[in-house]
This record gives structure tokens, sequence and C-alpha cells, in this order.
């Protein structure tokens, strides 16, 4: 029986790239193309940013998250973390109903502001026909209070109800630092009208640095 998978294309400019979850040292891949990419002088940014995936995404070669590209811009940003942003695609089966009605439900924040976190755009939350779908649109940023100095961070998701996984939902998830990733927003609409879904085993399932 074939299993299908997400795939979507990403920017080839160098500055988005591809962690291969699915291998055991994928972050230290990371490290290595940092550094042929800037030099031997940027060893010691290919080795944080290594270590700043192998924290967040030890979960992720769990639970088969695929394709994940990250921002990794030649001068890291001075003060936030790197990446500042990723984009990721995954499917889930859900414990609501398989509509976009039950998805939007659960993106409404029923508080926008507190002590921990203050909304401060969204949720906006649009309903769209990509190619690999219908979707719902959903783009959201906020600041978060923590022991530290006040985080902003966003998110942009596209939730789809492809006909393929007719019992699961697929999202594209982007996640990045307000004014780190330029044209952020434009570029995760650009993936998300090019995912597509193939055969595992096909040698095409690996995201395509094309946009």
């Amino acid at each position: 029986m074939t299993e299908w998978v997400p795939r979507f294309d990403y920017p080839a400019n160098g500055d988005w790239l591809l962690v291969e979850m699915h291998l055991r040292d994928g972050e230290k891949r990371i490290a290595r193309r940092i550094v042929e990419r800037d030099g031997r002088g940027n060893k010691r940014y290919g080795k944080a940013v290594a270590r700043q995936l192998r924290s967040e995404w030890a979960n992720a070669r769990k639970h088969r998250l695929e394709p994940v590209v990250a921002y990794v811009p030649p001068v890291p940003p001075e003060g936030h973390p790197v990446p500042p942003a990723t984009v990721l695609a995954y499917r889930y089966t859900p414990d609501h109903e398989r509509t976009f009605e039950a998805i939007e439900a659960g993106e409404r924040p029923t508080v926008t502001k507190s002590e921990k976190v203050e909304v401060v755009l969204g949720p906006e939350i649009t309903r769209l026909e990509l190619p690999a779908g219908p979707a719902c649109r959903v783009h959201m940023e906020a600041v978060l209070y923590t022991t530290g100095e006040p985080l902003g961070v966003a998110y942009l998701d596209h939730h789809l109800l492809p006909e393929i996984f007719p019992e699961e939902i697929v999202t594209l998830h982007a996640n990045w630092i307000p004014g780190t990733t330029p044209g952020i927003v434009e570029l995760v609409d650009a993936m998300a009208a090019s995912l597509t879904f193939v055969p595992r085993g096909s040698g095409e399932e690996t995201a395509r640095p094309i946009l």
C-alpha cells in the first residue's frame, strides 16, 4: 500500500536550509552546510544552529515531521534564537471533528492578553483553495512574557483536508521571530501553494530549493 508524504518547495537563495530530520545527524549536516556556505569563520554559528535544532527537534524525528526547512541568514540575528524561522509539514488525526469549523474554533483565543501572552495580531483566519486541497489559513503574532525579556513570536499555519488522507489533517506550519525574516508571510504562502504529496520511497520526498 502506498504511503503518501507531504513535500513543498522553499527559497533557493541559500538562506533556507533543509533539515534532514530522518537522519540522526541531520543537525550536524546543517552545521557543515553553514561552514561550507559562509567559510570556516562561521563554524561557531553553525554549531549554535545545530545545538538549537537538536534541542527543538529531538521530538520531531520521533513523530516524523517532514520536510523541515530553517532560515539561517549569513549574519546571526543579534539577541534572537537561531535559526529565527522554521517551516515544516506534518499529518495528524484530530481529536475533534475533521472540519474547518472545528479547526477555527480551536484557533480563536479566549484570552487575548495575560501576564504571559499578549496577542498583537490575529488570529487572522481565512479559507482558500490550494493545489493540494482546501485549506484554512491562520496567521497570528504575539508577545511572550517569560522570566527574561519579552519575546515576539509569530506563526502561519495552512491546515488542509486532502482527500488522500480522509481521516487526517495536514498542516504546513511556519514560526518565526518578527522582524528577522524578510518577506516571510509571502514565502510561506508560496510554500503552501507548492505543497504536494508523493509516495514514500519514490526519491521525490525531499523538499526542493526552487522558489
